[in-house]
């Protein structure tokens, strides 16, 4: 008989596998392959166990909630570097920071619109 470490590590085989099985069918799935089992204290060792959470409180939700506020975003563009970039990239900008822009708005206006947006 060949021992179930060798057999296990040949076929990528954990016990923890078999948690559905008692160890008597374990045992006899061992024995039609010709292998020697682990001991059944072993074999109960690595059964997973249940372990059970408390329910959490309404002042821990609360707590929790209030922790979830939104900070301020700080916006700040400069001129130079506005100018540099095209109508197109200053529409994604205006899209990214989620502004409310006209779509009809010319390259000068979106840039206006931008610097004016600056938290000084």
């Amino acid at each position: 008989m060949i021992k179930w470490e060798q057999f296990a590590k040949r076929r990528k085989l954990k016990l923890q596998m078999f948690a559905s099985m008692e160890y008597a069918e374990y045992k006899s799935w061992c024995a039609t392959r010709k292998v020697e089992p682990v001991s059944e204290l072993k074999f109960a060792d690595s059964k997973p166990t249940i372990v059970t959470k408390s329910k959490a409180s309404i002042t821990d939700i609360v707590t929790e909630e209030k922790t979830l506020v939104q900070k301020a975003v700080t916006l700040h563009y400069l001129l130079a570097d506005l100018k540099k970039l095209r109508k197109s990239q200053l529409v994604a900008i205006c899209k990214k920071d989620k502004l409310d822009f006209d779509s009809g708005m010319t390259k000068k206006e979106l840039i206006d619109f931008l610097l004016s947006l600056n938290n000084s």
